[in-house]
């Protein structure tokens, strides 16, 4: 009932709007993608020297909680002893016994947001975790992985395969695979990362072409709030600062639409009893009461608060003090 009243409702996947309909199938649901700004990367990667046995390496990046994969580092970790497979970790993990480094692990901590895709270079990570056993919504995590043109591997859930697949920028695993079969897996495209390795990577810059930015992301934003304001009153307002509150009521009362008026008339009415019923100090609780009914003056309710009012922070609060001091 209350995604109803929304006037606009966006997520910013198509994966996520799904999951919204199948349960509440009536809503009208926009898809607005997230915007990243691309960081300039920096040119001493170029320079890292590098020979035939070189280590490949791969990364999980962020906060590694279970939902986020934790059993995929550890197992990953316990696949990689004693091969050419580094694991790296750009973030934190839950158990604090993965936030150090170990055989063919290495814990960097914890990051800036703007560092990461230049310190994914610097350290030469060839491949992107992303093991959520969630549905993510959108996932900042991937835009930083390509950004640093570093192909991913993923499960079939939610926004980050939805992405992946669009722009065939990895790898998507069914969601009951073993960290053994994702070893293999890496090893697989360690010995043919010339090939379809490479068309991946192709792929991500081609993308990166037209990614889009926060700007841009915020002009889509700016034109559906501004279609939208003009026709119906900004319900967002300070409810402890009575002059925002003012300027909020004149706004409605100038659009004066009855139905939307009707609709925001009861939303007030039962915030304000929920004030006048709950442990609000009682001036505040007589201004809310005071100001609803200077607002409403031909409101049904606008008796029915008062009398809120009266029984709650008068009658009752007088009776329930009596009953205390008597038998407590």
């Amino acid at each position: 009932s209350n995604l109803k009243l929304a006037k606009k409702i966006i997520v910013p996947s198509s994966n996520t709007k799904n999951i919204v309909l199948d349960i509440y199938k009536h809503l009208t649901i926009d898809v607005i993608e997230h915007g990243y700004n691309q960081a300039n990367k920096e040119s001493n990667y170029s320079n890292i020297k590098k020979n035939k046995k070189e280590k490949f390496n791969i990364a999980f990046i962020g906060g590694i909680s279970e939902e986020k994969g934790l059993r995929y580092l550890k197992g990953l970790i316990a696949e990689a002893r004693k091969s050419e497979i580094t694991i790296h970790l750009f973030g934190m993990a839950e158990n604090k016994k993965y936030n150090t480094n170990k055989q063919n692990y290495i814990y960097h901590g914890e990051y800036l947001q703007k560092d990461l895709p230049n310190l994914l270079l610097e350290n030469d990570i060839k491949l992107v975790c992303l093991m959520s056993m969630w549905p993510e919504t959108y996932s900042y995590t991937l835009s930083e992985s390509l950004i640093a043109e570093i192909p991913v591997i993923t499960f079939d859930l939610g926004a980050i395969a939805e992405r992946v697949k669009a722009i065939d920028a990895g790898w998507i695993f069914p969601i009951h695979s073993t960290a053994k079969d994702i070893f293999k897996f890496i090893l697989t495209v360690k010995s043919n990362i010339a090939g379809e390795y490479q068309k991946k990577k192709e792929n991500i810059r081609h993308y990166l072409k037209e990614m889009k930015s926060v700007k841009e992301m915020a002009n889509e934003y700016a034109r559906i709030y501004n279609k939208t304001i003009n026709t119906f009153p900004v319900l967002a307002y300070d409810t402890n600062d009575t002059q925002s509150k003012i300027e909020f009521y004149k706004k409605s009362r100038e659009l004066n639409p009855s139905s939307i008026k009707s609709i925001q008339e009861k939303k007030e009415y039962k915030r304000i009893k929920n004030i006048i019923k709950g442990s609000a100090p009682f001036k505040r609780a007589f201004r809310e009461m005071k100001l609803y009914r200077e607002t409403y003056k031909n409101s049904k309710w606008r008796n029915k608060i008062l009398f809120k009012f009266i029984w709650y922070r008068i009658i009752c609060l007088n009776t329930c003090s009596t009953f205390t001091k008597k038998y407590y």
